[in-house]
């Protein structure tokens, strides 16, 4: 297949053009950001630098190719400002911007692979953390937009349109390139990371969610979301293996999910309320608390994804992080 990935310098999206690449596909990769990143290097692609929210070029690209992958959706990190409508804009903008893409999609009828979230999905909780995420997931625009752009992607589906879904949990693995403030493990390796929770964590190799995809793309699964989990392990004990490889001390500190959501948020609330940004985004949190025991789901297994060892991934993404800089 011809293929065009959207947000082919994300750490996801990389991932996937380096499978696609493996496994003897052609791969076009579009990203704002210039070309001369550190996981673009050596990778064997067509890369276009543009936006696709403002390109004119959208359809002609869908037109020209066999596949589209979408790695690139938007999500809103941070909370928005207070006493402004910045959380409504923002799914303004993401609804727009999926519906643009969708238009294309119908219109060229061309398989299309959207990465989305486990954190639209619902998971077996007890009645108080059902309660507790559903509070969380108000209290975030994160989650809001998340939902909106893959309900647009499943109404795709419905209609009959070649629509495949997938659903990482936590990834971790090589090739991340997004700003050192948002990786945990540099921050976690270089002192920075202040305590750990008793949360159960569920991650992923971000390979094995390439693997996942293109596969779900090879063999036309389309329609139902398809949840891809990995490796089991409580949020301590997860920074506890990392810091061991990195040969530093983990953090003495540990304490409840639930209180780190509190803290965050409260923290980020004080620090937008004063215009300072906070050097420890809630949604982080928010995230962690969302996530619990998970194993691979039918679909996971039909589509043959093997998980890489958990050291293995760890080793990985602590090699990269060195090799470009970051700790």
């Amino acid at each position: 297949m011809n293929v065009l990935v959207l947000g082919v310098t994300g750490h996801i999206g990389n991932a996937i053009a380096r499978e696609l690449v493996a496994r003897g596909h052609k791969v076009t990769g579009v990203s704002r950001r210039g070309r001369a990143r550190p996981n673009l290097q050596g990778l064997k692609l067509r890369y276009i630098q543009a936006d696709i929210e403002i390109t004119s070029n959208l359809g002609s690209w869908v037109r020209a190719h066999d596949a589209v992958v979408d790695a690139a959706a938007p999500y809103p990190l941070t909370l928005p400002d207070l006493g402004t409508s910045n959380a409504g804009r923002v799914l303004q903008d993401a609804r727009r911007r999926s519906e643009r893409l969708l238009h294309a999609i119908r219109k060229h009828n061309v398989p299309f692979a959207y990465v989305s979230t486990f954190g639209t999905l619902s998971q077996n909780r007890t009645d108080l953390d059902r309660i507790a995420a559903a509070m969380i997931e108000r209290l975030h625009p994160y989650f809001a937009v998340k939902h909106q752009i893959e309900s647009d992607a499943r109404e795709a589906a419905r209609e009959g349109y070649p629509v495949a879904i997938v659903n990482p949990t936590g990834c971790l693995g090589p090739w991340d390139c997004k700003d050192r403030r948002r990786c945990f493990v540099p921050a976690l390796l270089g002192g920075e990371m202040p305590g750990s929770t008793d949360q159960m964590f569920n991650v992923i190799d971000v390979r094995d969610v390439a693997a996942g995809l293109v596969s779900a793309l090879e063999w036309k699964r389309y329609g139902e979301p398809i949840p891809l989990a990995g490796h089991n392990i409580s949020n301590e004990g997860l920074f506890r293996w990392i810091c061991e490889i990195g040969g530093i001390q983990p953090p003495r500190l540990v304490g409840s999910s639930a209180a780190a959501v509190v803290g965050t948020y409260l923290a980020e609330l004080s620090l937008r309320a004063i215009r300072l940004a906070t050097p420890l985004p809630a949604l982080v949190a928010m995230l962690t608390f969302m996530h619990g025991y998970l194993a691979p789901s039918p679909a996971q297994v039909e589509l043959g994804v093997v998980l890489r060892p958990l050291s293995a991934t760890l080793l990985d993404t602590i090699s990269w992080y060195r090799s470009i800089g970051y700790c």
